[in-house]
């Protein structure tokens, strides 16, 4: 059975975005917590982001940071931190209440999610 050129394309191309936010996410999660504190991609997803709600956007210096941020805002029920551009968006919605998005580039987590000591 041979299969059309556009669908192993359109394959290949899903399978480099994989591979792209598992490297992303890897190496930011190692990267920005400290020797002897938790690995933060426990707490997040790779490859997924949320763009309604927003509530507050700005670069950040990486992932933990936009972790924090969302945790010190009351109004904040998740966040999407984009490691290409370093920003930081948080929002009041969830990806079950808001519109999801996807993208190599990106990582979501939500404020339950997350351990108070981030």
């Amino acid at each position: 059975m041979d299969i059309p050129e556009n669908i192993v394309a359109a394959l290949a191309a899903i399978m480099l975005s994989v591979i792209v936010a598992t490297n992303a996410l890897s190496e930011f999660g190692q990267q920005l917590c400290p020797a002897g504190s938790y690995d933060m991609t426990s707490f997040v997803q790779s490859g997924v982001g949320i763009s309604s709600g927003i509530i507050w956007e700005a670069k950040s210096f990486g992932l933990r940071e936009c972790a924090r941020f969302c945790i010190s805002r009351s109004s904040c029920s998740s966040f999407t931190y984009h490691t290409k551009t370093t920003v930081c968006g948080l929002s009041r919605d969830t990806v079950d209440n808001g519109t999801r998005t996807t993208g190599p580039f990106l990582i979501y987590s939500e404020y339950q999610w997350l351990p108070s000591d981030v």
